[in-house]
């Protein structure tokens, strides 16, 4: 099964689309999220080229890894939350929505968000958001991976074994 991780930019990723102040940790979440996703794109309120001038601005102060906002593909927002069936991803996939606003999540969706405390002034250091949101990321992989070798080996033809072997 796919993982696919959706990410919200403002008060999630940085402060805002204003000041653009990275979350402390912003690089290392982004690059451990790489690896353990199949596939990461952003699903912010903020509209198209501002948004990717914004995380080039980042990268530009080396707080994304090199080449992110070039290559980091943008799902359309409309409406008034963020249904993750504009991601494009089959029902089996895993979907998982970083955002800070609850308003944002779409009905039916929840257990599909990852809720993260909203990155605002004043600005803390020791903001530690990022690191706690991406260790569950990993923990929902390994649980996907599990799952994957249960149903693998429950198709499986069973092994008959003869008693009187043993």
């Amino acid at each position: 099964m796919r993982l696919v991780v959706a990410l919200d930019l403002e008060g999630t990723l940085i402060s805002n689309a204003v000041s653009a102040f990275p979350r402390p940790g912003l690089k290392q979440f982004v690059e451990s999220t790489l690896k353990v996703a199949d596939r990461v794109v952003m699903f912010t309120t903020v509209r198209g080229e501002r948004a990717r001038e914004l995380l080039q601005l980042i990268e530009n102060e080396d707080c994304l890894p090199a080449g992110f906002a070039a290559a980091v593909e943008f799902v359309p927002y409309s409406g008034k939350t963020k249904d993750l069936s504009a991601v494009g991803e089959p029902a089996s996939a895993t979907v998982l929505l970083v955002d800070d606003q609850p308003s944002m999540v779409h009905p039916g969706q929840d257990a599909n968000w990852i809720p993260i405390a909203e990155f605002m002034p004043p600005f803390e250091q020791n903001d530690h958001e990022l690191e706690r949101v991406g260790k569950i990321i990993w923990e929902i992989r390994d649980d996907i991976k599990l799952a994957g070798i249960i149903n693998r080996r429950a198709s499986e033809t069973p092994v008959p074994i003869n008693l009187d072997d043993l």
